[in-house]
């Protein structure tokens, strides 16, 4: 009952392949992303990080992708509640689909 918030977020948001996801939908889905990341969870939520993350390496911007992967790693490894909820639901990101790096 603890994460039963955290985990239907998880499913409804971030559950979705992102590879899978139609441009334009990306563009709406990466607005989505920076939204929460900037007006609500001010770079707090590894989660949210993750994923904008894989919308830029969707978009073929690895760089952007992997400071972004360095920033949610450091969010998440300073928060045992962050580190507790990953290792238990993982990120939902998975770079296999993917054509570089």
């Amino acid at each position: 009952m603890k994460y039963i918030w955290y985990e239907v977020d998880f499913r409804i948001n971030y559950e979705k392949d992102i590879t899978k996801i139609a441009k334009q939908k990306l563009d709406k889905r990466l607005s989505f992303l920076n939204d929460i990341n900037s007006r609500m969870t001010l770079n707090r939520n590894p989660l949210v990080i993750y994923h904008q993350a894989a919308c830029q390496a969707a978009y073929g911007d690895f760089v952007r992708r992997d400071r972004l992967n360095e920033l949610a790693e450091q969010v998440q490894n300073t928060s045992e509640i962050w580190k507790t909820r990953i290792m238990k639901f993982g990120t939902g990101v998975s770079y296999d689909n993917f054509n570089a790096s």
